[in-house]
């Protein structure tokens, strides 16, 4: 078996494409907690695609009584994704000062992969 990561280039050559779905809000399904830890302002974490939401929501339809899962991140403006991935870049370069820029940039990459200009993650 061929594992590829996120980070590859060969996955960020492959060009999305937008669906149209609309981005819902979690927090209007009462079925799934939503944690408020990566929360901001504009509350863009608490939105996923309804088709995506779909998955979460069945999934916690099949648990026994009493488990509930625990939705912690969906949708990531493309300036969010870029400042955490600058951010942990910046913690690679200090905690590492001889490591080349690449050497930097592979890890943070993995770490944190790059949204699509359109503000998806690679799928």
């Amino acid at each position: 078996m061929n594992l590829i990561l996120m980070s590859d280039p060969r996955v960020a050559a492959i060009p999305a494409k937008e669906c149209d779905e609309p981005l819902v809000d979690v927090r209007a399904y009462r079925d799934l907690l939503v944690d408020d830890l990566k929360s901001e302002p504009t509350a863009h974490f608490a939105h996923l695609r309804q088709g995506v939401l779909e998955r979460p929501l069945h999934a916690q339809s099949q648990l026994p009584a009493g488990l509930r899962l625990l939705f912690a991140e969906g949708y990531r403006p493309p300036q969010l994704q870029r400042s955490y991935f600058e951010k942990y870049a910046g913690e690679l370069r200090a905690g590492n000062p001889n490591w080349s820029e690449e050497q930097i940039r592979a890890p943070a990459r993995a770490e944190h992969t790059p949204a699509h200009p359109r503000g998806r993650q690679s799928q």
